[in-house]
């Protein structure tokens, strides 16, 4: 059996496999092949066979009186289960709005559209579109007419909406051990879309409600101390709890007004502003110390203080409190603030709604907490931030920081598991390298293959060890020839992105596996096109282009994978290439000049030479083939992009 119900395997090949008692008391046992390696599309044909089966047996052999419908309890969970999925969708598609060349242009058309295709389904619970354009108007008159053909083209397309639903509906089922019996299935599944329909309507309702409260604040007038305090971000500050004279503060002398009452958010940025080195200059002459992501996880840790402790100013901090924010941190689920809904609560708040979850059956309490790099990370910029301030302000009580720096079990070599390459091959065998069924569903079976980041990012770095952001961020000109002839990546510094450190500036020769696929003919075709950016679909204005593919490529592939593992992550790939390349002899100095590592020692650190390009290309050419099965395609850019 596979982690898929009703299969197993021969091969590559997905077989489907029931097995029920027949009245005689001899076992029915039917197989069929379903003629695909891909899990998803077994899924999805394994939950329309098991349907039938069920509705054919039950005509055949049942005696026993028939349920037409779900049981109030049981109705009632798949409902919110679906509720709940559904707001987190929308909260993932709400991140991707925010890249550049999203096909519905911004979430509000998205919302319109998939409000009423749900309302459709919801109503119809059919799964063949029956409509024609001029009835689907008359149908939607209050919407624009450019969204509602928007609409129509996905109503017209709900033989895969509905088959796919057909598949998660059986889990569904499957998950409160009831029958896939074929009029449960379809009292399920309306009950799904209708769980969707009002999800699009609860979260509509949300950002409305969001957008007030935010316009309330800007209408607010900022006290001159708080509008120091908050910088050019327009924004205005959180509650400000009463001003404390000296005399409140218990043998402490005189705090600067411009001090006493700063939350924890406001003294982050304080800190910001006045640490020149932590941001480029306007020229790019100098580079800032931190890259976005270290600015925005600092942020985050003053955030979360101030959920906790509220509007209490932070120079009045005790390790109460940092104890308390470690009840929290031990208690938070897994998905908090990914939710609109958690941006106007406490940590408290979402604390409680997790054990209410816990309480419903909805979330397993093993889930809840921040791991240990997480909370290190948080504590240590909060500690950056209090001593940063105590040297402003002396008279700033110390705190014993050393409670909260906890011990990671992991040796420093477990930390990251290498990315196994049985696994990187099965991922070359799914349909974005095979063949898709159009640019819009790319996990679907088809023809067509386009190159894109989709395609061409988890290559790159398989074969070549880069960072993920390294990857993402490549400019056309930043793949060039040697005067010997050796194609190559210029890793720098660009306007498309940073770098973590100096040792990350190198050059990495193009694999010979590589230029098979034809990546080097997609670099000329992207250059002939006129572009700047070989991924420039990764572009967005909340998020750097690495964090971009991960989501909406990385989490896509590892969907469709059967094997789901926790420890799968893209940069366990350059552990991967560092492991092989150790293996096969290569050099330490040549590794490091690879990977981009500062080497250790002083000698290899500063007076070796970095290693040549042709004996870079040796070591690439090192790393495990797992694209085998991949014939190059002649280059096909993803159409908007």
């Amino acid at each position: 059996m596979t982690a898929i119900p009703n299969t197993k395997r021969r091969g590559a090949i997905y077989w489907f496999r029931r097995s029920r008692r027949l009245p005689c008391g001899n076992r029915f046992r039917p197989m069929v092949s379903l003629r695909t390696a891909c899990p998803r599309t077994a899924r999805l044909r394994a939950a329309i066979l098991t349907a039938k089966f069920e509705e054919l047996y039950m005509r055949l052999f049942n005696r026993q009186p028939r349920r037409f419908s779900l049981d109030k309890a049981a109705a009632t969970r798949i409902f919110q289960a679906e509720f709940n999925r559904a707001l987190d969708a929308l909260e993932d598609e709400r991140e991707y709005s925010t890249i550049g060349g999203y096909e519905y242009g911004n979430l509000s058309t998205f919302l319109d559209v998939h409000e009423e295709v749900y309302r459709y389904l919801a109503e119809t619970n059919c799964f063949d579109n029956e409509l024609a354009l001029d009835d689907w108007l008359v149908r939607v008159p209050h919407l624009d007419p450019a969204v509602a053909k928007l609409a129509y083209d996905q109503v017209s397309e709900l033989s895969v909406i509905w088959h796919q639903s057909l598949d998660e509906t059986a889990h569904a089922l499957e998950n409160e051990q009831i029958e896939t019996d074929i009029f449960l299935m379809d009292h399920a599944r309306r009950l799904r879309f209708e769980a969707r329909l009002a999800a699009v309507q609860e979260y509509r309702q949300r950002m409305r409600d969001i957008n007030k409260r935010l316009e309330s604040l800007l209408a607010e007038p900022i006290p001159e101390a708080q509008a120091t305090a908050s910088g050019s971000r327009g924004l205005s500050p959180a509650p400000i709890a009463p001003t404390h004279s000296a005399a409140s503060l218990p043998a402490q002398p005189i705090l600067e007004p411009s001090w006493a009452t700063l939350t924890a958010q406001q003294v982050g940025r304080k800190f910001i502003q006045e640490n020149p080195k932590l941001v480029a200059s306007q020229t790019g002459k100098r580079e800032a110390k931190w890259t976005d992501k270290t600015r925005s996880q600092f942020e985050t840790a003053m955030r979360l203080l101030q959920k906790s402790i509220g509007s209490k100013p932070f120079v009045t901090l005790t390790n109460d409190d940092l104890r308390e924010l470690l009840k929290h941190f031990d208690r938070l689920p897994p998905n908090h603030h990914k939710s609109p809904r958690h941006a106007s609560m406490t940590l408290a708040e979402i604390c409680a709604e997790a054990q209410s979850e816990i309480a419903k059956g909805n979330l397993d309490k093993g889930a809840l907490g921040l791991n240990v790099p997480t909370l290190n990370r948080h504590f240590r910029f909060l500690k950056m931030a209090h001593e940063w301030a105590r040297k402003q302000n002396p008279t700033i009580k110390p705190l014993d920081w050393s409670a909260f720096a906890f011990d990671d079990s992991r040796s420093a070599r477990d930390q990251r598991q290498p990315f196994p390459s049985t696994t990187a091959r099965k991922i070359f065998r799914l349909p974005p390298w095979h063949g898709c069924a159009n640019r819009r569903h790319r996990f679907k079976p088809g023809r067509d293959i386009f190159h894109d980041s989709l395609y061409w990012v988890f290559p790159l770095l398989w074969y070549s060890g880069m960072r993920r952001e390294e990857a993402c961020k490549l400019q056309v000109a930043d793949v060039a020839r040697s005067a010997e002839g050796i194609w190559y990546f210029d890793i720098d510094v660009t306007e498309a992105g940073r770098l973590k450190n100096s040792s990350s500036r190198r050059r990495i020769p193009v694999a010979d596996e590589l230029i098979r696929l034809n990546f080097i003919d997609f670099v000329h075709v992207a250059r002939e096109a006129g572009r700047k950016l070989l991924f420039p679909e990764l572009l967005s204005d909340t998020r750097n282009m690495g964090d971009s593919y991960y989501r909406i490529g990385w989490k896509k592939i590892v969907a469709c994978l059967e094997d789901q593992r926790d420890d799968l992550t893209l940069h366990g790939i350059r552990h991967m290439v560092a492991d092989e390349l150790k293996a096969a002899g290569v050099d330490q100095e040549v590794r490091a000049d690879l990977l981009g590592h500062t080497l250790e020692s002083e000698t290899a650190g500063r007076y070796s030479k970095a290693s040549r390009l042709r004996v870079l290309l040796d070591a690439v050419n090192k790393i495990p083939i797992a694209t085998s099965a991949v014939s190059p395609a002649p280059i096909r850019l993803a159409h908007g992009h």
